[in-house]
């Protein structure tokens, strides 16, 4: 298996694992509109990997997963 690179030719996949994701900074990912805001829910259906780029939110009722959710590293090793 591959991956076409542009510009690059076949990168090969080196046992790496690849995952498609939605941000949470990008409105594309809540339909255009605006990242949850305070006391609302948050849904990850099955099939969907948040990526989550930021360092806080708003205080949110709930998040149901049924995807999943990655966390961006920080480079402050307190955080």
């Amino acid at each position: 298996m591959s991956i076409v690179v542009a510009n690059k030719g076949n990168a090969a996949l080196q046992q790496k694992v690849f995952r498609y994701c939605s941000f949470w900074t990008d409105p594309t990912t809540w339909g255009g509109e605006f990242a949850p805001m305070e006391m609302e829910s948050v849904y990850v259906p099955k099939g969907l990997n948040l990526y989550v780029d930021v360092d806080r939110t708003d205080m949110l009722n709930a998040i149901i997963v049924e995807g999943s959710i990655i966390f961006a590293p920080h480079t402050d090793p307190n955080h």
